[in-house]
């Protein structure tokens, strides 16, 4: 359980259960959900306006899937230089599911995602940039 409090707004702090469903064994958490929404949301307006630029949705697809995870890496990563005397292990540096990713490192991860796929598919990368960097705002929205 969770206490969540919004204070000076005149809500009394209420608690939620970390976990949003199970299937078996695999517990579902609320902050996984969110994040995934906002991927999700993020992906579509990005893909929204990639359309209007000429910019093909299979290349907005190649995008994310480069993206993503490269966001996923360098946010950890971050995260993981900036605690380094937290850890005793590679095995808890590389823990994601234990917490710990930091935003900065994650928006390093997806300019450099979004600069690879631009040169491999020969796109322009300001243009690539000014479709996908809007969705970083809905993400935050979201995930905050």
């Amino acid at each position: 359980m969770v206490t969540i409090s919004f204070p000076g707004l005149g809500i009394e702090p209420f608690t939620v259960n970390k976990v949003a469903f199970s299937i078996g064994s695999i517990e579902v958490r609320w902050y996984g959900l969110i994040i995934v929404t906002g991927i999700i949301l993020a992906f579509a307006y990005a893909s929204w306006r990639a359309k209007q630029e000429g910019i093909v949705f299979d290349d907005m697809i190649d995008m994310a899937l480069v993206i993503v995870p490269m966001g996923i890496v360098c946010a950890r990563l971050y995260y993981v230089l900036t605690t380094l005397d937290e850890y005793d292990s590679l095995y808890e540096m590389i823990a994601v599911w234990n917490g710990g990713l930091a935003i900065y490192g994650g928006i390093f991860g997806g300019i450099l995602g979004i600069f690879i796929v631009s040169k491999w598919k020969k796109l322009k990368f300001t243009k690539a940039l000014d479709c996908i960097a809007p969705g970083v705002m809905i993400g935050q929205l979201l995930g905050r």
